[in-house]
């Protein structure tokens, strides 16, 4: 029995493991940590810098509501075609 807590300890109590191997753009695999941060900084460089839209947003005033909810049981066709989706 002891055992079996050592291990769960062990297993729960570890520090999240630092990523070590990230794949660029290529598919190539980066070991080495400045290649790894060049990466990330890349990457989020991408993301997060997007130029500004050259138009307004549409934005479309939908006053509609739904006045009744169907609250009886659910079929296996509406089942069949949840699970197609």
């Amino acid at each position: 029995m002891k055992g079996v807590y050592e291990v769960t300890r062990k297993l729960c109590n570890d520090r999240p493991k630092n990523i070590t191997m990230v794949k660029d753009k290529k598919g190539r695999l980066l070991t080495n940590d400045d290649e790894i941060r060049k990466r990330w900084r890349g990457h989020f460089t991408e993301v997060l810098n997007r130029p500004v839209p050259s138009g307004e947003a549409i934005i479309v005033q939908d006053t509609s509501t739904i006045e009744t909810i169907e609250t009886g049981y659910i079929t296996r066709e509406e089942i069949r075609r949840a699970v197609c989706r």
